[in-house]
């Protein structure tokens, strides 16, 4: 009984570490670079849907939404799809590291 659970547990692991084509997930899991941002605005401008840009650039599909937000200049592309720009992307990410960065130095009053 006990090696039966040993190897419904196993299996489960092993399930939960491949992806939906058997690839690592934690391969998924990366930074997105300047050369990335403008591979996804090309492909994004031809009407390339964001499931095809993760699985084309090697990353989960809510990092390519989150990354197309991230890049919209607040006005439609061609093909009435929100447009997207890889270098308001990158200031975006570049602001988000520089504020994330700084400590606070407020005092606190006792």
């Amino acid at each position: 009984m006990q090696e039966m659970v040993q190897t419904i547990l196993a299996f489960i692991f092993l399930h939960i570490l491949k992806g939906k084509r058997g690839e690592n997930v934690a391969r998924k899991y990366r930074y997105i670079d300047f050369e990335d941002r403008k591979r996804i605005a090309r492909l994004w401008s031809i009407g390339t849907p964001a499931q095809a840009i993760a699985e084309e650039i090697g990353t989960d599909p809510a990092t390519i939404s989150r990354e197309l937000r991230r890049g919209y200049p607040g006005k439609d592309g061609r093909n009435k799809r929100p447009a997207y720009n890889p270098v308001i992307a990158q200031k975006a990410v570049e602001a988000g590291i520089a504020r994330r960065g700084k400590k606070r130095t407020q005092a606190v009053a006792l």
